[in-house]
């Protein structure tokens, strides 16, 4: 794995989701649900059925059995998200949670262990010859939260450099209660794209004060053959990875960078 360019030692992450899209969607039926999670029940003892995701274009098959799954890990703190077309592997942080966190090389790491066992599911249930990929996907989501020594004046959007409200002159509309918005970027190389999402929020407990989810999302292109065997493409999870860390650097104010996250590099 390549070294760190930025780090940080309180980092506003909150998950981190790696994954990818299969080739040839296979049907997965729910005995074959309950059969994987036999192999990973004994670090992740809990399960949850969820909705299935669906990818933009795309429609559901009324005649098909399709599910998503969750495998869920005995600290709730990762997840396996399994469908018939896609695999996910979550590190979220839960409310109240101090744990350091666990570093990119880390869970890739982890993702790696679960795709082994994924792969080896499909080729022993005759479900797949071998695992192979049509889109990598890495999401970074991160929360940020006013800190207490900021002015009260200032708004927390400010921390969003290319979305700041301009003052230069009287304005007619009072400055926005709640935002959202999205951009998109391309990757070098033509490897994908990246998109960044901020929305606003407010706590439960203090409606007052506001919150920023902002989302960094790096999506490959669609995968040639000789790209879409999982060990030859996760160079890209590399590359996505840099990316999202580089970008959110980007986008972010380096006075908040510093003084509340305390950028090291």
């Amino acid at each position: 794995m390549p070294q760190k360019e930025i780090d940080y030692t309180s980092p506003p992450v909150s998950e981190v989701v790696f994954g990818f899209l299969l080739e040839r969607p296979t049907r997965l039926l729910t005995a074959h649900f309950g059969a994987f999670w036999s192999r990973v029940r004994e670090k992740f003892p809990s399960s949850e059925d969820q909705p299935p995701l669906v990818s933009l274009g795309d429609t559901l098959d009324p005649s098909a059995h399709l599910s998503r799954v969750w495998f869920i890990s005995r600290d709730g703190r990762r997840l396996i998200q399994l469908q018939h077309d896609r695999l996910y592997y979550n590190w979220r942080r839960l409310a109240g949670d101090t744990s350091p966190y666990p570093e990119y090389t880390n869970l890739f790491a982890e993702f790696s262990e679960v795709v082994d066992l994924f792969e080896a599911f499909l080729i022993e249930e005759g479900l797949s010859k071998s695992l192979l990929a049509g889109q990598f996907e890495l999401t970074y989501i991160n929360m940020l939260e006013k800190p207490a020594f900021w002015e009260k004046s200032a708004a927390l959007g400010d921390v969003l450099v290319d979305h700041r409200r301009c003052h230069e002159h009287d304005r007619f509309l009072p400055s926005p209660k709640d935002f959202s918005w999205a951009s998109v970027y391309d990757m070098p190389h033509q490897s994908g794209q990246m998109v960044v999402e901020a929305k606003s929020g407010r706590k439960t407990q203090n409606p007052d004060e506001v919150v920023i989810q902002l989302t960094l999302t790096a999506k490959s292109n669609s995968l040639t053959e000789a790209e879409n065997t999982l060990r030859k493409g996760f160079a890209w999870f590399d590359t996505a990875h840099k990316q999202i860390v580089c970008g959110f650097a980007d986008v972010t104010d380096s006075r908040v960078q510093n003084d509340v996250w305390g950028r090291k590099k």
